[in-house]
């Protein structure tokens, strides 16, 4: 067995410096192998965007042969000993190799204690150090642990890469596929109808790359929901993007471009973006924490963007769980037995359409065991000049969150 462990490893280390190719030649990228699973950095690029705050994007070849799924994390994180934090790669799925065209990627950024000096350290990073831990993303079982110290040097990266300037409405870019002009022009307030140089009858998600992304990113452009490089990329804004669309026009919130998604976003019935009543988005993804030993609480850390254009300084949610089997789970709280749990939170998000992606304050959840899934509202939220916005308790749409315990 110890033979073939070896064999395989060796085959890994192989596959991965082949598909690193000449280019990458010159730079040994850091890779760790743990049986036969493997993680290889591969370059990385660093945000420094409107306000102040910086972010970078650690990018990562994955290979997952085991047969369930894995994550991927890296704790106790710091940037030249300045403690930051990172978003964990989740889900990679078995037997999935995330291949160099289409990696997946960390996602480092300011802790809201320490933002300003935590900006200034990933601005200007040169060691990344932590704890690589790969973890059964189902039972959360560490796997594989090991301390790592990176300099970014031996990665190939980007710098200070400036985001778009917000504006009302953006200026479009031109496509290299240019739909084909009407044979009229009387669409009303409508958009023109897009022809798409390709199209994927599967769907695409984060992670997904090519020409049909491409289009997708185009065309939101072109509607004002996606204000970020149009690569053919499908990544974190992507996602946004994509989730602010369907919240407009109607569709279910997700994360995915379905086949019935791209047919209403290249029609004539897309709807222009225009700032929300509650700008504030929950999602796309979410961290959390395990309960402390003793206890059945554990922690959800939501993201939450901000699709305005004012600052946010305050918001409140209502939220309810459920089981693996779809049942709400009912809690007593002084004698009284209800769902429907309300969490107020006091954090800054700031205002510039989806320019600040913050990870929530955590909303405790328990009992934990039991949970499965996670649905959290917007009921209120309060801007930094203390205008205060609220729908009915009726009217709150819910974002759908998945804990895989």
């Amino acid at each position: 067995m110890k033979r073939k462990a070896a064999f395989i490893l060796t085959l890994i280390l192989i596959f991965l410096s082949v598909l690193a190719g000449p280019a990458n030649a010159a730079k040994a990228t850091p890779t760790f192998v743990w049986e036969d699973c493997a993680v290889q950095l591969l370059h990385y690029k660093i945000l420094r965007i409107r306000g102040g705050s910086g972010s970078m994007y650690l990018y990562a070849r994955v290979i997952n042969n085991k047969d369930y799924d894995i994550s991927v994390w890296l704790e106790n994180a710091d940037i030249d000993g300045v403690g930051v934090m990172v978003g964990p790669i989740v889900l990679i799925d078995p037997h999935s190799d995330t291949g160099t065209e289409d990696p997946a990627s960390f996602y480092v950024f300011a802790p809201t204690e320490n933002k300003e000096a935590a900006s200034d350290a990933i601005a200007n990073a040169r060691i990344l150090s932590g704890t690589l831990e790969l973890r059964n993303s189902d039972t959360k079982e560490v796997l594989f642990s090991q301390k790592i110290s990176i300099e970014l040097d031996v990665l190939d990266g980007e710098r200070n890469v400036s985001t778009p300037s917000p504006t009302s409405t953006p200026t479009p870019r031109p496509t290299s596929t240019p739909a084909p002009a009407p044979d009229n022009n009387d669409y009303g307030n409508n958009p023109p109808p897009y022809n798409p140089s390709s199209w994927n009858f599967t769907g695409l998600k984060e992670g997904s790359s090519g020409q049909a992304v491409k289009d997708v990113q185009q065309r939101l452009w072109d509607l004002g929901y996606y204000r970020d490089k149009i690569n053919g990329k499908y990544g974190l804004t992507t996602t946004i993007a994509v989730r602010s669309f369907c919240d407009q026009n109607g569709l279910p919130v997700g994360n995915n471009v379905t086949p019935d998604m791209q047919a209403l976003l290249y029609s004539t019935d897309a709807e222009y973006y225009e700032e929300p009543y509650l700008p504030l988005l929950i999602g796309p993804h979410a961290n959390w924490d395990n309960p402390v030993q003793g206890t059945d609480i554990g922690f959800l850390y939501p993201q939450v963007v901000n699709r305005g254009d004012r600052d946010i300084r305050g918001f409140e949610v209502y939220y309810y769980l459920t089981d693996v089997w779809g049942d709400t789970i009912y809690i007593t709280s002084n004698g009284t037995r209800a769902y429907l749990i309300p969490r107020t939170v006091t954090q800054t998000i700031r205002g510039g359409y989806c320019e600040s992606i913050e990870y929530s304050k955590g909303l405790p959840v328990s009992p934990f065991a039991s949970v499965y899934t996670v649905y959290i509202g917007i009921h209120k939220i309060v801007f930094a000049d203390g205008e205060i916005r609220e729908i009915p308790l009726d009217d709150i749409d819910y974002y759908s969150i998945q804990i895989k315990n």
